[in-house]
């Protein structure tokens, strides 16, 4: 795991054209982001899948194919076993969260794991007292094992690419980017807890890629 130096860049502000303003306030994990989103050039792939789900957080649309859907998360040697949940945003646009620490958030607007494109999975570091189920994520390393549950019965086995520790206001933009190869991305907040502005300081990224 690395750590990357601190800036004192404010975090997801000034955004190119080409962010299309997917305010995501993730409030559980205390943190801002913003993802880029396809607009137009939305891959055929998405277009003639469009479902609609609905969880606990509220509606949701998900742009994929129903059998793709994300339903477990695996890391066997961190321990973690988590269901994982879609989530959209919510009435004031901000992406919605899960109120539950050992459920790990999956952005259905995007690609699922496995497609092309980042697969963005956000889970809590601790919630009303409870641990959350990606805690111990600083500790992924390279080459660590990872497997993903579809709703079609499938299991999508990934390996960590890259696991790195980044300010919260230096996470670099690359990591909400939605287009590109393949690719996992598991988010969570850790180093201390800020009580004056409510929130973890660092937040922990990994990367996970197709192992096949």
């Amino acid at each position: 795991m690395k750590r990357a130096p601190r800036t004192g860049r404010a975090p997801w502000m000034g955004r190119a054209a080409g962010w299309a303003g997917l305010a995501a306030s993730l409030v559980g994990l205390g943190w801002t982001w913003r993802a880029q989103a396809d607009g137009a050039a939305a891959p055929a792939r998405r277009a003639a899948a469009l479902a609609a789900a609905t969880s606990s957080v509220g509606p949701v649309s998900i742009h994929t194919t129903p059998g793709a859907i994300p339903v477990s998360l695996v890391i066997p040697r961190l321990g973690v076993l988590a269901p994982i949940r879609p989530v959209g945003m919510d009435a004031s646009g901000r992406m919605a969260t899960v109120p539950d620490a050992r459920v790990v958030a999956w952005y259905a607007a995007g690609p699922a794991p496995g497609e092309p494109g980042n697969a963005l999975l956000a889970g809590h570091r601790d919630w009303n007292g409870a641990l959350g189920a990606l805690w111990t994520l600083p500790a992924l390393r390279p080459g660590d094992d990872v497997y993903i549950a579809t709703q079609a019965g499938l299991r999508e086995h990934f390996r960590a690419a890259s696991v790195q520790v980044y300010p919260a206001d230096a996470v670099p933009d690359t990591v909400m980017d939605l287009g590109g190869p393949a690719r996992v991305t598991l988010i969570t907040c850790t180093g201390a807890f800020d009580r004056a502005a409510g929130g973890y300081v660092d937040r922990a990224v990994a990367v996970l890629t197709p192992a096949g």
